[in-house]
């Protein structure tokens, strides 16, 4: 199962809420000493901290794989000019302190690429001189990306899906499919309840809220309700991992006992028909509310 899963390190590099420098230093060494080599960055992950962090443990690692995205700026910002897009393949390469970069993706894009083929001329470019790995593309909500380019031009697509959100992209074997935020940003992790409040730092301050949040939270027990001997984190992770349309799933953690977790959940696994279940459990529970979705 490692071979499946891509640590996340968005939630590592403070931008949820200040994390300590120690604590992130224990946490991916416990992922790397339990065979969890494989991690998801961004250079607007902490400002660029979470990438010379990553970067600091590669000369001791060297199995290590770093897949990283293009597109946001460290100090902020967005742009997918070819110019500021190699620019910042080079300054990653910098930080990460290494000559090769996993995949490389396309951070979430919107209306800002108008014409993808100038874009995978850069990617044919790097893959040539042999600067990155392989392509990809991470998934912005409500995006049809179909009409705008050839989705089997990337090697790799990311997008959330987990059991509340299900991607239009999982399951279409002209590339990988990564599964993004397998807990829903949290919700799946069983600690968040209808009096939630987030701190304004975190993304989810803004949206997961009031009416939104309580439907949500609905979902949740019902899913719980399901399968209540199983934690609710492994269950969601499973239900993901174990989904026929998924390659792997990329998943954020912040502190070492959630590098445990994830080893423990190799102790089981879920049917087709167990996920079904879980699935239309969480549907139900949102009947006549769907507009609160996730």
């Amino acid at each position: 199962m490692k071979d499946n899963i891509i640590i996340g390190t968005w939630p590592l590099s403070g931008d949820f809420g200040a994390v300590g420098r120690d604590q992130v230093s224990e946490t991916l060494e416990r992922s790397v000493s339990s065979g969890l080599t494989s991690f998801d960055t961004a250079p607007n992950y902490g400002s660029g901290s979470m990438e010379a962090k990553l970067g600091e443990m590669l000369p001791r690692n060297p199995a290590i794989t770093i897949h990283t995205k293009i597109g946001n700026r460290p100090s902020g910002g967005k742009s997918f000019a070819i110019k500021d897009m190699e620019d910042s393949i080079n300054q990653s390469i910098e930080r990460l302190g290494t000559t090769r970069l996993g995949y490389v993706f396309l951070h979430n894009p919107r209306s800002e690429i108008e014409d993808y083929s100038i874009v995978h001329e850069m990617f044919d470019r790097m893959e040539e001189e042999e600067i990155i790995f392989g392509r990809g593309l991470s998934c912005a909500r409500n995006i049809a990306y179909e009409d705008l380019t050839d989705l089997s031009e990337f090697d790799v697509v990311q997008d959330d899906h987990n059991l509340l959100r299900s991607s239009p992209y999982a399951g279409d074997y002209r590339y990988r499919f990564l599964a993004r935020s397998p807990l829903a940003s949290g919700l799946l992790g069983g600690h968040i309840t209808p009096k939630t409040k987030f701190e304004t730092i975190d993304h989810r301050s803004g949206w997961l809220t009031g009416e939104r949040l309580s439907a949500l939270c609905a979902q949740v027990e019902a899913i719980r309700h399901v399968n209540p001997d199983i934690p609710l984190p492994s269950l969601a992770r499973r239900a993901v991992i174990d989904d026929p349309g998924v390659s792997a799933i990329i998943t954020g953690v912040r502190r070492p006992e959630h590098i445990d977790q994830l080893i423990a959940d190799e102790q089981f696994s879920l049917s087709l028909s167990d996920i079904e279940r879980l699935r239309s459990s969480a549907q139900e529970a949102l009947t006549g509310m769907e507009n609160m979705s996730y």
